[in-house]
């Protein structure tokens, strides 16, 4: 994937408008259902994303973003798409071990909460919240918090 900008001109102007209305009517509905915090954690990494150097630091933050707006969701407006709203069997299992090991781990490198975010370029709030089971990490922000602890990504696989 890559993010690249597109001259703006008449014959395009049109779809990128209508790319972005459509995307703005999708995702209200969530950021309505998002907590403070989760969109607290939003605006860090919009933030996070328009200060980014690399195109690889932008997918980052986008997976980041993306995770934020993870959850269990209804329905969508206006495109009336029923999503799941239970986990897969052993989900909450594996989100509350994968939890204590982070936790554990933080604790073992005498590290707090906001200087593992320091070290792992995530928002503190985003760590609080995986190390309390409410949001799990994907593989990129396992490799981040792997990384900032100095322990292999693998530390953390159920294996």
């Amino acid at each position: 994937m890559s993010i690249v900008q597109t001259p703006t001109t008449a014959a395009n102007f049109a779809d990128q408008a209508s790319a972005y209305a459509l995307a703005i009517r999708v995702l209200a509905p969530r950021f309505r259902q998002l907590t403070r915090e989760d969109k607290a954690d939003f605006a860090a990494l919009a933030a996070e994303f328009a200060s980014a150097d690399t195109e690889e630091e932008q997918l980052e933050t986008i997976k980041a973003m993306m995770e934020v707006l993870d959850g269990p969701v209804g329905t969508i407006a206006r495109l009336d798409l029923e999503l799941p709203t239970k986990q897969p069997e052993g989900y909450e299992n594996w989100v509350r071990w994968i939890s204590k090991q982070i936790r554990d781990a933080r604790l073992h490198a005498k590290l707090t909460q906001e200087q593992l975010a320091e070290k792992s370029g995530l928002p503190q709030s985003h760590i609080s919240r995986i190390e309390n089971a409410k949001h799990s990490p994907s593989h990129a922000t396992l490799q981040k918090i792997a990384a900032a602890l100095g322990v292999p990504v693998e530390h953390f696989d159920l294996t």
